[in-house]
């Protein structure tokens, strides 16, 4: 018993030794490891402290994909620039078929505006197009595969198209598109309504993101045209009369000055016409403001219809109106201008018998550039004066800026002062003696016949120089005739009596509110107003 316990106690002893002694083994390993770690680190260190430095490592190539990803950024970045400094809905479809080509290096590529009213899309702009393509290619909405991209709205490329259902692939095949890259079609769509379509060729490189892009690029480029439709919309509101139709000042004062320097340039002739409703306030004071504003409505319904269509017809002011005729002498200009008289004198309009004149007329006045003034401002100041001359005589006619050299003469009146039948007469004369444009005949048709034709006589030293003065001369701001015997109380069939005409300096300008200023020796029985 004494035995087996000794031996127990020694196995006993035996295995805590050994635990002992195995622990203590480990933890001096472990010891020993870290304090040879920390020998090595420090051996190290001071070791590439005595070494010099290394020298710093070389920059790396940039590889293909690396220039090819800065170059698609700085051209994207430059479309958008582009795209949103457009100004109007011209200057989109260029800018976007130049950088869509450029972007993903497409060889052709064409931009398809999309028309509400006819419901097609027509080729607007394109780039490495067939040459033997129609002028105006156009595609019906939903018909082809241009028209099928733009009816579904979304980017689809050609294996897009070929997965589509049967009825789909009748419409798409329905119209050919021979000779216009339809590899990808990207609708441009803001806010739900179409604008147009983009279609590109295969591009240069295959790219899982080209549709996506092209996605992104038409969002864009339809976001740049909405806003410059509206830009385009709020301009042409702000340069036209809400009344009329007709342009507003603002915009006649921009323009007549580009002209005056365009035909100042190039050494073309121009005229301008100043008109004004005879006696509108007596009508708005009559009949009430609406009735006076269906007057001014019917005069520039009038006036787009007398003149052509290249020359601008503007709402001056009030019951004023200006028109500007590049291309046309004075004497031409005169000749429209009356031809505008007679129209509105023989329009009805619904209350023109309570006028003073018993039915609605105009006066106007007519000046040339460069005769009359050298600036925009010269040429409306010689045509308003013209005007107020035209209202001083009587109203209801038309007048010519006076001319200095026939200032002073004595056998003559002005051609305005003789009534419709005297200045058609002496129009023809002068149309008949000397054809406009070097022998070329008058541009504007002529007038027609009247009977009593007049001319001055020639004075005998200018038929001894070899020129003959019987007929007004080219040029001349102001046609003249032998002074006529008028009947009292009658001015060239007006029904005023001829006043005098006030010096030049120091006039007065019309009131267009009110009366005229009445000159020296006016008889009182002038009609009132303007």
């Amino acid at each position: 018993m004494d035995l087996n316990i000794s031996l127990s106690s020694v196995f006993a002893i035996t295995a805590v030794l050994l635990v002992a002694g195995f622990v203590f083994f480990h933890w001096y390993h472990l010891f020993r490891e870290k304090k040879v770690s920390k020998l090595k680190t420090q051996l190290q260190a001071r070791t590439l402290a005595l070494r010099p430095a290394p020298p710093p490592p070389e920059p790396q190539p940039i590889q293909d994909e690396s220039v090819e990803a800065v170059r698609f950024i700085m051209l994207f970045t430059d479309m958008v620039k582009k795209l949103s400094a457009a100004r109007s809905p011209e200057e989109v479809p260029s800018v976007l078929v130049r950088m869509i080509g450029n972007l993903i290096g497409a060889p052709s590529v064409a931009y398809f505006e999309y028309d509400d009213e006819q419901d097609l899309l027509r080729l607007k702009e394109g780039r490495g197009l067939a040459a033997d393509l129609p002028g105006k290619l156009t595609f019906p909405l939903g018909q082809g595969k241009i028209g099928y991209a733009a009816q579904v709205g979304m980017v689809m490329d050609e294996r897009d198209l070929a997965a589509e259902t049967m009825t789909a692939r009748q419409q798409i095949t329905a119209v050919p598109t021979t000779g216009v890259p339809t590899a990808y079609c990207a609708p441009m769509v803001h806010r739900g309504e179409l604008l147009g379509i983009i279609t590109v060729a295969e591009p240069g490189y295959r790219s899982p993101h080209i549709k996506k892009l092209l996605s992104a690029v038409a969002d864009l480029a339809a976001i740049s045209l909405h806003n410059a439709q509206l830009m385009g919309r709020f301009a042409h509101r702000a340069d036209t009369d809400g009344l009329t139709g007709l342009f507003t000042r603002r915009y006649f004062a921009r323009r007549l000055a580009e002209e005056v320097i365009r035909c100042g340039n190039y050494g073309d002739p121009l005229s301008l016409v100043m008109l004004d409703v005879d006696n509108f306030k007596h009508y708005n004071d009559t009949n009430g403001h609406p009735a006076g504003d269906e007057v001014l409505r019917t005069v520039a319904e009038v006036l787009r219809r007398s003149f052509r269509r290249t020359d601008m017809v503007t709402r001056y002011g009030g019951e004023e109106f200006a028109v500007v005729m590049s291309g046309l002498k004075k004497e031409q200009a005169y000749l429209l201008a009356e031809r505008l008289r007679t129209q509105i004198e023989e329009t009805h309009f619904e209350f023109g018998a309570r006028q003073p004149l018993g039915r609605v007329t105009v006066s106007a006045g007519v000046a040339s550039f460069p005769q009359d003034g050298g600036t925009g401002d010269e040429l409306i100041a010689a045509a308003d004066q013209a005007l107020y001359e035209a209202k001083r005589a009587g109203r209801n006619r038309v007048v010519q800026h006076e001319a200095a050299a026939l200032a002073g003469r004595e056998d003559v009146l002005e051609l305005e002062q003789v009534g419709p039948s005297g200045r058609t007469a002496a129009l023809e004369a002068f149309l008949a003696a000397t054809p406009a444009d070097g022998g070329e005949g008058a541009k504007s048709p002529p007038p027609p016949a009247a009977e009593g034709r007049v001319s001055p006589a020639a004075p005998p030293e200018a038929k001894a120089r070899g020129r003959d003065t019987s007929a007004p001369r080219p040029h001349s701001p102001s046609f003249r005739v032998p002074r006529p015997a008028l009947t009292p109380g009658v001015a060239g069939g007006s029904g005023a009596p001829p006043t005098p005409r006030p010096p030049a300096v120091n006039r007065e300008p019309v009131t267009r509110n009110g009366q005229p200023p009445k000159a020296p020796g006016a008889t009182p029985g002038s009609p009132p107003g303007t």
